[in-house]
Order: C-alpha cells, then structure tokens, then sequence
C-alpha cells in the first residue's frame, strides 16, 4: 500500500488554500478539501499514473477546482511526496524552481 507524506510547505500552501475560500464564504472550502483527498486517493491508487513533469515530479489537476498537486512517487518503496499545491495559473517553471529549492534546503 502506498504511504502518502504531505511537506510541510505543501501543507502551509494548503491551509493558504483553504483559509481563501473560507475569506470568500464560510464553509465553502469543505467542497474544496474533499477535491484535494480525491486527488490524493487519485494519487495513493495510481501513482505512476501522471506523466513526469520534470525529473521524478509529477502533478494531477483537481476536477472541480484550478488547483494541482505536484508530487514525487516513490514506486520501489510504495511512497509519495507531496512537494506542492499550486493554482493552475502558476507558471510552471517557477512552481519547478520552487520545489527544487525547498528540496536543496532542506
């Protein structure tokens, strides 16, 4: 069975997620958080599924909602990462060199 880790920068980007739709209306980011963990069950079933990005890094956009999850999967140890949650807008490559630079940091 596949272990899923969330980063913690990954998790502060969520809460800034989730913290901008309950600004907009209260209770309106519970739709969104249940998009994100059928994302992350998307992700726990089929992890090799989303082609790769750049490297290992993978991502899946949210059906209902301009979000992705950007991840690293794993596969000999049955282990994802999530590295990132990002508006779709976001410029790929900036997403790219952020997670590259959380990653040499560390």
């Amino acid at each position: 069975m596949t272990t899923i880790a969330v980063r913690p920068a990954a998790q502060g980007e969520l809460a800034d997620i989730v913290a901008w739709y309950e600004n907009q209306e209260p209770e309106s980011s519970a739709p969104f958080i249940m998009e994100y963990e059928i994302g992350l069950k998307q992700i726990e079933a089929y992890p090799l599924l989303r082609p790769k990005v750049e490297g290992e890094i993978r991502h899946i956009s949210l059906s209902a909602y301009p979000y992705q999850i950007w991840y690293f999967a794993d596969e000999p140890n049955d282990h994802v990462e999530v590295l990132s949650i990002t508006h779709q807008r976001r410029d790929r490559a900036a997403v790219l060199k952020t997670i590259t630079q959380r990653s040499t940091s560390k």
